[in-house]
């Protein structure tokens, strides 16, 4: 099973505080697209494109379908 990406990214940012510049570490959200398609009867379609923040994608998708 190939790793689920997390929902925080690692970054490194530059803040200004009285003229002075500091670098410091900060976890930012990730979000990225996720499409589910639905295949039958050999034919593949697009159910959905939505954003989502990685981690529980198989959870999202079968909510989606549940709730459709």
């Amino acid at each position: 099973m190939l790793p689920r990406p997390g929902s925080k990214t690692r970054s490194q940012l530059w803040r200004v505080s009285d003229g002075n510049w500091l670098q410091r570490d900060d976890l930012l959200a990730t979000e990225e697209p996720m499409e589910i398609r639905l295949l039958a009867g050999g034919e593949r379609k697009t159910l959905s494109v939505t954003m989502r923040t990685p981690g529980s994608d198989f959870e999202l998708a079968a909510g989606l379908l549940y709730t459709e």
